[in-house]
């Protein structure tokens, strides 16, 4: 009797120590983007990823994955940008193109127009964003 009330105090002690918390996952990386519900809320993650220092810019990929090339870790170091391959299944694309908006107005603040030629092609929102206001660029 002893062994099976042993056994069963370990068992409770187990399930109280490896028990979840009632604190509700928060995803960390690119890969929020995924959990954003509107376009306010993507501008939002954008804000704040620029303010951490984690911003990314959306690709639209698809069943092949796209081929990252020098030219794109060039960017991605000079600009301090990371490309995410979103695949060929993404967020609604009006949550990504506002979240990719704020990213190229934040660009366009601090280096001017010069990201603009240099972007890859396939970054969701850019053909719209051209017109992407410069406001004193500073370096």
């Amino acid at each position: 009797m002893k062994a099976i009330l042993t056994l069963f105090m370990v068992f409770q002690a187990s399930f109280a120590m490896f028990s979840q918390t009632e604190e509700p996952l928060k995803p960390k990386g690119p890969s929020r983007i995924q959990f954003v519900e509107s376009p306010k809320d993507a501008q939002a993650l954008a804000s704040q990823d620029i303010a951490d220092k984690t911003a990314v810019l959306y690709l639209q990929g698809g069943f092949a994955a796209i081929a990252f090339t020098q030219a794109d870790k060039n960017f991605e170091k000079k600009y301090r940008v990371k490309y995410i391959d979103l695949g060929c299944v993404s967020p609604d694309h009006k949550i990504v193109d506002a979240y990719n908006s704020v990213i190229f107005e934040e660009l366009s603040r601090v280096y001017g127009k010069s990201w603009q030629n240099e972007i890859r092609k396939g970054v969701i929102g850019f053909t719209k964003s051209k017109s992407v206001k410069v406001v004193e660029a500073k370096r």
